[in-house]
């Protein structure tokens, strides 16, 4: 009888977890579907409505400089709050208010102050939502949930690389304003998803976990008791981590320059939309063989060493769309992806749990997110404006190239820092 019983539990755990990882992925292609429009459409959104290319520099610097204030209050106010507040709810709001401005963007025509206050709007929304979601995943973990984590965020690549090639199409045969409705449209489905999720207080409840599971649950109980730490006090504390957040924010500036005028590349060389977003669906398929490679090298090949191939691949990426004169070879090149953001996006979620503490899960995942897209790209955004409005669209690209090999040298520094982790150096392996 005893073992029926545990048979007939571990089932029903493996149900709810299964059932779990389906509504993960959705949540995951939702969004990533929305942020095609959102992120890679947004130039030619932009452009559309009459901006020029220094006001389309600055609207989107505004709109990422406000997430690093935000997303860095979003995150303490997650973690303080998260016995009274469910980590799926602040999320809910965030999507909620930024399917209002997405409306508010795509039926009113607004002048250059009023376009980027609504920009600072979606800086302290959609643009937050991304760290909070993989947080969701560590919450679920954390909770002896059996969340697969590279598989699920394998499905938002995929999400991305269909929705990039369709609103390519879509932007071609009608125009770039229009993709704001089915922009709106994805949202209310990933607001609904967000809705139906898991609990992550009830991830905890031992009458339905297994023995593997009620050990991770009295583990939970401990992590409550510990005093949850400021951002700053885990940028001092943790070196390799501090430059970890440096390296990411070079790469993502890097990134930053060399994609924000990638149209006007394609256009140059006799391309349109429908090859943009061919490129970014090269771009974003190459991440699904990251899921499974991590997976597999994850025990064999150190996160140092997976972060600084990061670096180096999305070097060689800038480099293929600045130097090539072919639209072809700046497409395929997007394959560089799969061995640099798309182990960038998994690897730092196992980065953050290895490095951190469970209490500031949130928080240092939102850091990521301050860093990356909120000053990287903030600045990044605010250079590629100037420079190109400036100098021009060469020597744009040519920058992106240096900035890209700067994080190289970062990534390299974080590889030889030690990192103290409660109360202990740990001290990384040479590269």
């Amino acid at each position: 009888m005893g073992l029926q019983k545990k048979i007939r539990v571990d089932t029903s755990i493996k149900k709810k977890n299964a059932k779990l990882n389906i509504k993960y992925a959705i949540l995951q292609m939702m969004f990533w579907t929305c942020a095609a429009s959102a992120y890679a459409y947004l130039t030619q959104m932009l452009q559309y409505k009459g901006f020029t290319d220094g006001q389309i520099g600055v609207i989107n610097a505004v709109k990422l400089f406000s997430t690093v204030v935000f997303q860095i209050i979003i995150g303490v106010f997650s973690d303080r709050y998260a016995e009274r507040i469910q980590l799926k709810y602040i999320i809910s709001v965030l999507t909620a208010v930024a399917l209002m401005l997405t409306f508010v963007f795509y039926e009113y025509k607004l002048s250059l102050v009023q376009t980027v206050m609504l920009f600072i709007g979606f800086g302290a929304t959609f643009t937050c939502i991304s760290p909070l979601i993989d947080s969701l995943s560590i919450k679920y973990m954390n909770g002896g949930r059996n969340i697969n984590y590279p598989i699920c965020r394998a499905a938002g690549s995929c999400a991305w690389a269909v929705a990039c090639v369709l609103f390519g199409v879509f932007c071609d045969r009608y125009d770039a304003n229009r993709l704001l409705i089915l922009q709106m449209l994805f949202t209310a489905m990933m607001l609904a998803v967000l809705l139906v999720m898991d609990d992550t207080s009830s991830c905890s409840d031992r009458r339905a976990l297994g023995a593997r599971e009620r050990i991770a649950a009295a583990n939970i109980t401990e992590i409550r008791e510990k005093e949850v730490h400021t951002a700053g006090y885990l940028l001092t504390t943790y070196p390799k981590y501090r430059w970890f957040l440096i390296g990411s924010a070079v790469m993502f500036m890097g990134y930053n320059v060399g994609t924000t005028f990638l149209i006007n590349v394609f256009e140059r060389l006799g391309g349109n939309n429908f090859h943009y977003g061919l490129a970014e669906f090269v771009m974003a398929v190459s991440e699904v063989p990251s899921a499974f490679l991590l997976i597999k090298f994850r025990k064999r090949i150190s996160l140092d060493k997976i972060m600084l191939c990061c670096a180096v691949f999305m070097t060689f990426k800038n480099m293929f769309a600045a130097f090539s004169d072919n639209v072809w070879v700046i497409v395929i090149s997007q394959g560089c992806e799969m061995l640099g953001f798309g182990l960038f996006y998994s690897g730092s979620v196992y980065l953050i749990e290895e490095m951190l503490s469970p209490a500031d899960v949130v928080k240092g995942m939102s850091l990521i997110n301050a860093f990356t897209v909120g000053a990287g790209e903030g600045i990044g955004a605010l250079l590629c404006g100037w420079i190109n409005s400036r100098y021009g669209l060469t020597v744009l690209m040519d920058s992106s190239v240096v900035i890209s090999a700067v994080s190289i040298i970062c990534i390299v520094i974080m590889c030889r820092a030690s990192n103290e982790i409660h109360g202990k150096i740990i001290k990384t392996a040479d590269i």
